[in-house]
């Protein structure tokens, strides 16, 4: 803590060993030459304190830094309060400032005599400045010189903590001569700023290494942010020639300016090689997906990987009840079969469930057997439900009088084969037709079985006589029918047609009246 003295100022913000400075802006050089003059006798004339409990911090470049300051106005009580402007001397170039009061960012501050207030300076380092100890000044001021005050802070910039860490969850793996190994590697950032990583490996002579990220590319340097790390995997082929034994892979990843190293090594165990089987027996598409009453067939590869002629037995291990099975080459189904060497032959599995089979998953195992060699393919059929519903009318043609009901049946039958559920239909009528059903519905129906609904419709009383048309259609969960139409012809009521009769005859009676008439004049 201090007052505002001239020659004082004259030495605040200089960097110690070399640090860059920053020149305070004119006016308010003019106002410290002028507050200088004024209070350059001691410190004791100020009426404005500023206590801080810490005043040096220690950061790396272009990290925020920020300080405590506690303002206090000393002024008798009765007085004016004063309003202080904030400011940071000799700001270091690229360095930036801000102050808070509560949370709030601020300026300035309004103080009462005797008032005190805790501000808090927030100073944001440039990432490009150099490490060193810098010399800020903190300054509280009012156009009252009495009212002017600083505090010295100390910003400390170091180097950015640097570390690279190599981890394996197992270093060490067993392998036969010949394979390709492939350890899982973890390269973590420890420190402080980002890093871009070269990696290399050093491998017995003749083997070659990749590094491998989770998309399948092969890559040879990761950049790292500050905390991250990045999983992959380090893929090793042996030669066909190495002696059984453990082996050692020294993994290393570098910093661009070789400051930062990381090392791991790597254990692999060779053992003798083992006996290639004598034929591969693969399928590429294991798992097929058909309607209920469908067949589903596999591609599947035999092929004979033996400087002999092989003789391979082919047979089904397991398979749903009543599944009919078979493999084919072409049309003829075969069970047995003769390869010459390195020969490759392509068959067909065929699997037909039964009519009456569910919908869900099913496996089935088939197996290939040469000698002591066998091997085993597990095939999986995913049966999808196959859906249809036929309406018949009892007739497609009838007729009615109108305002009297129309009754007839409709029989739906479940003609595909799988279970429906939540049977019922709908009957589409002319306008102004009362249409109901009986019943509403049925819970299911089963492949091949029928279910009837009874249909009444009543035509209105005047309806015009005519044909006209009814359609229906059966609906459930599963499956919409097409529609049906039955054909209607109204009649219209006897009452009315006497009437008719009735209006014709006297019609007719009254022309015959008027003619005579007319005829005697």
């Amino acid at each position: 803590m201090g007052s505002f003295a001239g020659d004082k100022m004259k030495t605040r913000g200089r960097k110690v060993r070399g640090s860059a400075y920053l020149a305070v802006p004119f006016v308010l050089l003019a106002f410290v030459a002028t507050a200088s003059t004024a209070f350059a006798a001691t410190e004791s004339t100020s009426k404005t304190a500023i206590f801080a409990r810490v005043t040096w911090k220690v950061v790396k470049p272009g990290d925020a830094v920020d300080f405590d300051l506690q303002i206090t106005n000393g002024a008798r009580l009765g007085e004016d309060s004063v309003t202080y402007d904030l400011k940071i001397l000799d700001l270091p170039e690229g360095w930036q400032e801000k102050f808070f009061y509560q949370g709030e960012q601020v300026k300035s501050l309004t103080l009462k005599p005797g008032e005190s207030l805790t501000v808090t300076v927030e100073i944001l380092t440039a990432p490009n400045s150099s490490t060193g100890i810098y010399q800020l000044t903190f300054m509280a001021y009012s156009w009252m010189a009495e009212y002017a005050s600083t505090q010295s802070l100390s910003v400390e910039l170091r180097e950015p903590i640097r570390e690279i860490n190599l981890v394996a969850t197992f270093p060490g793996i067993v392998a036969q001569v010949g394979e390709t190994v492939q350890h899982s590697i973890v390269i973590q950032n420890r420190g402080e700023s980002g890093e871009s990583l070269r990696l290399s490996v050093l491998a017995p002579e003749g083997w070659s290494t990749r590094f491998i990220t989770q998309d399948k590319s092969e890559v040879s340097s990761v950049y790292l942010a500050a905390g991250q790390s990045i999983t992959l995997a380090l893929e090793t082929e042996t030669t066909d020639n190495a002696t059984p034994g453990e082996y050692t892979l020294t993994v290393r990843a570098s910093s661009e300016d070789g400051v930062v190293n990381a090392l791991m090594e790597l254990m692999i165990a060779l053992r003798e090689k083992e006996n290639v089987s004598d034929f591969d027996f693969v399928s590429r598409f294991p798992e097929v997906t058909a309607e209920a009453g469908k067949s589903l067939t596999y591609p599947i590869t035999l092929r004979n990987l033996s400087a002999n002629d092989q003789e391979i037995i082919l047979s089904v291990v397991t398979a749903p009840e009543k599944w009919k099975t078979a493999f084919k080459s072409g049309d003829t189904e075969v069970t047995r079969i003769t390869l010459n060497p390195s020969q490759s032959l392509d068959l067909i599995f065929q699997a037909t469930p039964p009519s009456e089979v569910s919908v869900g998953d099913y496996s089935i195992v088939v197996e290939a057997e040469s000698g002591s060699t066998v091997k085993q393919v597990v095939f999986k059929a995913k049966v999808v439900g196959l859906y249809k519903l036929d309406v018949q009318p009892s007739t497609l043609y009838t007729s009615v009088t109108a305002g009297s009901p129309l009754t007839t049946t409709v029989k739906v039958t479940n003609s595909g084969l799988s279970p429906v559920t939540t049977l019922s239909i709908q009957v589409t009528a002319p306008s102004g037709w009362d249409v109901s059903f009986s019943p509403a519905r049925a819970l299911s129906l089963d492949p091949k079985d029928s279910y009837s609904f009874t249909v009444t419709a009543v035509p209105p009383s005047n309806t015009v006589a005519g044909d006209y048309l009814i359609s229906v259609k059966a609906l459930s969960d599963q499956y919409v029918s097409d529609e049906v139409q039955l054909r209607v012809t109204v009649e219209a009521p006897t009452s009315w047609a006497l009437a008719g009769v009735v209006v014709a005859v006297i019609a007719v009676s009254l022309l015959i009246f008027i003619f005579k008439k007319f005829s005697r004049r």
